[in-house]
């Protein structure tokens, strides 16, 4: 199959997006000081680096398979109280920054989805996306357990 030029820019941001947001998860999980924390930025990499390898599969044009069905979202138990202290502050941060990644990658997939002509193409950028909501509720759901989100 072959993409536009306007398709092909389009992937190389999503690629470059992908690239650092894995790397970015990776640096969190060695920065993390709750082990929950640092399996879910862990998970959440390994997720990164799947995406990465479908946009190279439609830069190679081929419509990547979309993987089974969603896995259950990993349920937390509250590592941190209302007290605040230096690890707390630093996971937060680490969360509070993941989130909004996460967010901004949700927004460039809703955007870009339109641009594609293929509809499998589409369906394949649309998978992705729903798997960085998927992300976003992971840390959403931490951060509420450990009384981060106000």
């Amino acid at each position: 199959m072959l993409l536009s030029q306007k398709e092909n820019e389009l992937l190389k941001e999503l690629q470059w997006q992908e690239r650092l947001s894995a790397d970015k998860y990776n640096k969190y999980a060695m920065q993390a000081a709750d082990s929950q924390l640092k399996n879910l930025f862990s998970q959440i990499a390994q997720t990164e680096m799947q995406h990465l390898h479908s946009l190279e599969q439609i830069a190679a044009g081929q419509i990547p398979a979309s993987g089974g069905g969603s896995q259950a979202n990993p349920t937390f138990t509250a590592y941190y109280s209302l007290m605040d202290n230096q690890d707390k502050r630093n996971d937060s941060y680490l969360c509070g920054d993941a989130l909004l990644s996460e967010k901004h990658a949700s927004h460039l997939y809703d955007a870009f989805v339109f641009e594609f002509k293929n509809e499998g193409l589409r369906n394949a950028l649309n998978h992705i996306q729903k798997e960085e909501q998927r992300h976003g509720k992971m840390i959403y759901d931490y951060m509420e357990t450990n009384a981060m989100y106000s």
